[in-house]
């Protein structure tokens, strides 16, 4: 009686701890979402017609196959803004390769000036592109 009355505690417990393993998955903790500071990797003016704005396809590199666009962060000191890439990193299991991804970062000044765009490239690095409004 002994034996039989183990196997079924055990396998009570093996189906207690079964059902919280698949409740957790279900429950959102499983999205694997997280963010991280990455460098850019090129910047190109985007020739535009309208007045929108000034924009630049911005190049920069994930760390997997996970990593996409999440935001800019920028900081700015009178006419000069030092911008860097915010990735996104969506998913649990992803490819551990180095990914180019693409965005496109859309400067628009309310006054007129000569402007200074500092893309981090690195630590202490910088892709620069100048902008004039007349």
């Amino acid at each position: 009686h002994k034996t039989k009355t183990m196997k079924k505690i055990f396998l009570v417990i093996m189906s207690i701890a079964l059902f919280i393993a698949c409740s957790n998955d279900d429950n959102g903790s499983g999205n694997c979402i997280s963010y991280s500071d990455v460098y850019v990797d090129s910047v190109e003016p985007i020739e535009n017609a309208d007045a929108a704005g000034f924009l630049f396809k911005v190049k920069f590199i994930v760390m997997n196959g996970c990593g996409g666009f999440g935001s800019f962060d920028e900081m700015i000191s009178g006419n000069t803004r030092t911008i860097g890439v915010i990735a996104k990193y969506e998913g649990c299991t992803c490819d551990e390769a180095l990914h180019t991804k693409e965005t496109v970062y859309n400067f628009k000044p309310t006054v007129q000036g000569t402007y200074v765009l500092r893309f981090r490239n690195s630590e202490d690095t910088f892709i620069t592109e100048t902008v004039t409004v007349e």
